[in-house]
């Protein structure tokens, strides 16, 4: 038989040439079958008045819009109160969907699609997420409805049931529109039937009550008579037993990336979160300017893919997009001498002429070392100093990254700098033939990652807030609090928790940073403008960074030159913006206040995040990691409590 079967090919070669074909033909369908329908639907909403969303069939109505929103009322009645945020499941692309139903129930919508576009809605309370049904990564136990309007057909129904029921609240409701019938022929093109019985055993198995499988007549009239009568639609309703036990409560004062982090993790594990800050505003995007043409960070945040392993996975996580940015760079010297990089590899070695090629090498084999002292104790080990134009430049670049005086850099840790280097491959070889890492930023602004982040919390703003006795806000008792705050202001939010001495160990710099119309700040050669324009310290002060944002945002289209400078030189004319960021300083002995912290973690439910709680540089990516490691502290003690989360 096996002689056979090897014999065939070559016996009948058409044959076997057919049957290869069809062999590439079916695992071809296979990847796109489940989508063709689904396909189909959306070009007829947007053929039919651009719909948006979908009715497979109901009659009776004037419009096709108006037959989906007939649909849609149906599954979704007016009388059915909802408790807390909905998920929306396949809800398509336009947001008519979504913003139909926060209307409706006048609360924030999630929308999940698996061909979701980077999207951002006028109305805060919606946002759209690309994801699959059977793995919805949007929160344990946080919703009070999921919906399928019109496409739960589409899905895997146990995983979808699965995913559904993890997502909602105790005794929130599960509402969706599915087809019953026999139609084998309807799986092929992505329709996946299921008998009414076996619809509602799936929904037992997975833990729903109060099941109600309903007919909805006048739908699939035509789909019924060509096969022959035997498909039903049906609209089903369950909920969630709400005689669980109780989603723990956890306070997140603090609303910077670090206690954001905090928040949206917790909420993914299940946790009712309340986000305080005392500002008007969440910290992320406050700062943000939103100009005509756009919204510009301020400041900037760049994203170098080799060091911001947290920042990304978070970003990820939140279905936030982030694009390549454009960081080409030029340096002015002590000495007025102006080294431009470029993308060009040829034009970076022509510019490696203006600091010595020697002056570079003995850098870059310096940074492969190891130092547990300041980052100026190191360079004088190496025998480096600001004479070496490779230095002057790091030096530049590590204060503008650090919002620190050139002080403050020497007294950095050295590890933490090295680490830091290596993360982004700062080295020779990069300068020279580029890096596979590259340097992102968040799209359209670092803001969709603050309301991702904030999504589904509730949030407190402009007030000061107090932890009392047992952890008590304003009378209401937290089973874990969370305190992201500046280091200065942990004592005020702590006034009766002992030991708290370590958080006024830390200093600060604060720099002011503008934006402005100004082009004295830049090169004096046009040709010598890039991205980021850093001009080093002659003196003991800091390096200035101005940033061309024409180059560095191409898709906005500013009308003339402007800039973002930090720490300016002179100060600017034409000035739009000015705002003063403050930045802990970083030094040698932090690993001593870091450990002083860590023993202060979890102590009666009171939990630290923020850059300065954990060693690196200060930046954002210590933020991340600090508001993961405090997320995860409040997690494991609940659960060691009897929480489920």
């Amino acid at each position: 038989m096996i002689n056979t079967w090897l014999a065939w090919p070559s016996a009948s070669p058409r044959l076997a040439a057919g049957a290869v074909l069809l062999v590439i033909v079916w695992h071809l369908a296979r990847g796109a079958h489940s989508r063709l329908i689904a396909s189909l639907q959306r070009r007829v909403a947007h053929k039919l008045g651009g719909a948006g969303w979908t009715n497979l069939g109901a009659p009776g109505a004037p419009s096709y819009e108006a037959a989906c929103e007939a649909l849609a009322s149906s599954i979704c009645d007016s009388t059915m109160k909802v408790d807390g945020p909905i998920l929306s499941v396949g809800c398509g692309s336009s947001g008519k969907e979504l913003a139909w139903l926060a209307e409706r129930y006048d609360t924030s919508v999630i929308g999940v699609d698996a061909t979701a576009p980077v999207k951002t809605f006028a109305d805060p309370r919606i946002r759209l997420l690309r994801g699959r049904a059977d793995d919805l990564r949007c929160g344990s136990r946080c919703h009070g409805l999921v919906v399928a309007i019109d496409c739960a057909y589409h899905f895997h129904l146990d995983s979808f049931l699965s995913e559904a029921f993890k997502t909602l609240k105790p005794g929130g409701l599960l509402r969706f529109s599915h087809v019953c019938g026999s139609v084998v022929g309807l799986g092929l093109l992505g329709v996946r039937t299921t008998s009414l019985e076996c619809l509602q055993r799936a929904l037992a198995r997975h833990g729903f009550e109060d099941i109600d499988v309903r007919t909805l007549p006048n739908v699939l009239e035509r789909w019924n008579l060509a096969f022959g009568g035997r498909l039903t639609y049906v609209i089903v309703s369950a909920r969630r037993p709400a005689s669980e036990k109780p989603r723990p409560r956890v306070a997140v004062i603090g609303g910077g990336l670090s206690g954001l982090t905090s928040a949206f993790r917790l909420r993914r594990a299940g946790c009712a979160v309340t986000l305080f800050e005392r500002a008007p505003s969440l910290g992320l995007s406050r700062n943000e300017w939103r100009g005509p043409h756009g919204t510009v960070d301020v400041p900037l945040r760049m994203v170098g893919e080799g060091y911001y392993l947290s920042l990304l996975n978070l970003c990820r996580d939140a279905s936030v997009c982030t694009t390549r940015a454009t960081v080409d760079c030029s340096f002015t010297l002590g000495s007025g001498d102006v080294v431009a990089y470029s993308r060009s590899k040829l034009g970076n070695l022509l510019q490696l002429r203006r600091i010595g090629l020697w002056n570079a090498l003995r850098l870059d084999r310096a940074l492969k070392a190891s130092y547990d002292g300041n980052w100026g104790s190191f360079l004088s080990r190496h025998r480096l100093d600001e004479t070496n134009a490779a230095v002057s430049m790091l030096n530049a670049q590590l204060s503008w990254v650090l919002s620190a005086s050139r002080t403050a850099v020497e007294g950095t840790p050295a590890a933490s700098i090295l680490g830091y280097a290596r993360g982004l491959t700062l080295s020779l070889k990069t300068c020279l033939v580029g890096s596979r890492n590259f340097v992102s930023r968040i799209t359209p602004s670092i803001g969709a990652l603050e309301r991702a982040l904030a999504f589904g919390c509730d949030i407190r703003l402009g007030r000061a807030v107090v932890v009392e006795g047992d952890r008590c806000i304003d009378g209401v008792a937290y089973d874990a609090v969370i305190v992201a705050t500046p280091p200065g202001c942990t004592r005020a939010v702590l006034p009766a928790m002992e030991d708290l001495a370590v958080f006024d160990q830390f200093a600060t710099e604060t720099r002011s940073l503008i934006i402005h119309r100004d082009a004295s700040l830049m090169p004096s050669n046009r040709g010598d403008w890039r991205s980021l324009n850093v001009t080093c310290a002659s003196d003991r002060d800091a390096a200035s960074l101005t940033v061309w944002l024409n180059a560095f945002y191409p898709e906005l289209k500013f009308d003339g030159d402007i800039f973002e400078t930090w720490a300016p030189r002179t100060p600017p004319s034409h000035v739009i913006r000015e705002v003063a960021l403050p930045r802990v300083v970083q030094t040698v002995d932090q690993h001593k206040l870091h450990a002083r912290i860590a023993a202060l973690q979890g102590r009666n439910g009171i939990y630290f995040a923020g850059a300065h709680v954990v060693p690196g540089m200060g930046l954002l990516e210590q933020a991340c990691a600090a508001g993961d490691a405090a997320a995860d502290g409040v997690v494991r003690s609940l659960r060691a409590g009897g929480f489920e989360c």
